[in-house]
């Protein structure tokens, strides 16, 4: 259910947003790691939005610690690069949007444990994102310094997090964005994402049945 707040509340709201959205991945790091189910969250200011997901390793590799076999090696880049597509992620045709910047990390995939290999894609060409499935992308690649999450019996698990920043010419327009992240990848059952544009503030629950995640 979508809650639709007055004028003075939402300048409350985005006044305090970077707190929420700080508050909101703390949250996420320290709760529970609970296979099948993925969680995130989708802010609006004007043209700006920002999408950042945290999935279980095992929801889209079907293993959450570093590759043992070269299967589960070509496995992860397989899903990374299916990341990096950006394909899974459509938004509103009406409202132009492109995507900007794309980060994926991949913390307790890695053999060196001291580090979080992070996979960057920094898009500035303006394209309209819909016009882009499908096509290759040159990808820059860093290593960040990583947090691995490990559970009270001390096993680590590995995860996807994923950062996005699209830019919408006419963000008036924008209805919808899709989060196609079921069909492919059939253990990732569930999502559950927290919205907030200026609209609204409510939390999205997405299966494979319903990718959607309404903006109106």
């Amino acid at each position: 259910m979508q809650r639709h707040f007055p004028p003075i509340m939402l300048l409350m709201l985005f006044t305090s947003l970077p707190g929420i959205l700080i508050a909101g991945e703390l949250q996420r790091q320290h709760g529970a790691h609970v296979h099948g189910e993925a969680t995130g969250s989708l802010a609006m200011d004007g043209g700006e939005i920002h999408i950042e997901l945290d999935i279980p390793g095992v929801n889209l590799a079907g293993f959450e610690h570093p590759p043992r076999t070269e299967e589960q090696s070509e496995t992860l880049e397989r899903v990374i690069a299916d990341l990096e597509s950006a394909r899974w992620l459509i938004a509103d045709p009406r409202a132009e949007c492109s995507i900007e910047k794309i980060e994926i990390a991949t913390p307790g995939f890695e053999r060196d444990e001291g580090h979080d290999h992070g996979h960057h894609h920094d898009d500035h060409d303006g394209h309209d994102h819909n016009e882009r499935h499908g096509d290759h992308h040159d990808h820059g690649h860093s290593h960040d310094e990583g947090h691995h999450d490990i559970d009270h019996h001390g096993h680590e698990h590995a995860e996807f997090r994923i950062k996005v920043r699209l830019e919408c010419s006419h963000p008036a327009s924008l209805g919808w964005i899709d989060l196609e992240l079921f069909d492919d990848y059939p253990a990732n059952e569930r999502m559950r994402i927290d919205v907030l544009t200026e609209a609204l503030a409510t939390r999205a629950r997405l299966t494979p049945g319903r990718t959607r995640i309404d903006l109106r």
